[in-house]
């Protein structure tokens, strides 16, 4: 289960229970915390907190040890900061430059609802590009000094994803992740608590979501 740790960053087949009508641009409005893992796995985790509104505020990734922290004036994000906790210069508490990142929306298009585009950037030479199409189809563009370093798009249904192309660029070579989205259930919220992730070359992950709501 591969993640672009940024929450700007889903939908099919819901479980018996009658659930309420679900925002497909903010599918998380009402969730507090979620934390998602592989099942066996629950030691790699995503673990996400969300406003009151359904948007992401802070989201600690213990695989990749990376935790990032978004800030919004007026349900607009402002920057987002992202802390390497891998760096061998970081202690809990003594945070050193080096293992803090932080990326400044430079550009942004907005409906009442929703991002159409948002663009940030860092010192450091990362720069995200994000496109939203009826908030069924998005799109997320990584570089990293002007290189590209990853491309992921990933179409929705009911404001859950249903398929997530990642290509990730290492030299020469591109690497491409297709991961197909089933077998999701619901809690009474509506929101997803268990789906399947398929790979194109055939394996499966059964994709746990523990939810704490508002």
């Amino acid at each position: 289960m591969k993640y672009l740790s940024l929450c700007i960053i889903c939908c099919l087949l819901s479980c018996t229970t009658e659930t309420e009508p679900i925002d497909i641009c903010y599918p998380d409005k009402g969730v507090k915390t979620s934390k998602e893992y592989v099942e066996y796995e629950p030691e790699n985790y995503r673990l996400t907190e969300y406003n009151e509104e359904g948007y992401p505020i802070r989201a600690e990734h213990s695989e990749a040890k990376k935790v990032y922290e978004h800030v919004y004036h007026k349900d607009a994000l402002q920057y987002s900061i992202v802390t390497n906790l891998d760096q061998g210069n970081y202690t809990e508490g003594e945070l050193d430059s080096s293992s803090i990142d932080t990326l400044f929306v430079i550009k942004r298009q907005k409906d009442p609802r929703r991002y159409l585009y948002l663009e940030l950037e860092s010192a450091s030479g990362t720069r995200i590009e994000y496109t939203s199409t009826d908030c069924r189809k998005e799109s997320l563009i990584v570089y990293e000094k002007n290189r590209k370093t990853q491309d992921i798009e990933a179409l929705k249904k009911d404001g859950y994803d249903l398929k997530v192309i990642t290509i990730y660029y290492e030299g020469k070579e591109k690497i491409i992740v297709v991961s197909n989205y089933i077998n999701y259930k619901f809690d009474s919220h509506g929101h997803w608590i268990e789906r399947t992730e398929k790979l194109d070359d055939g394996r499966t992950f059964v994709e746990i979501r523990e939810l704490e709501h508002y």
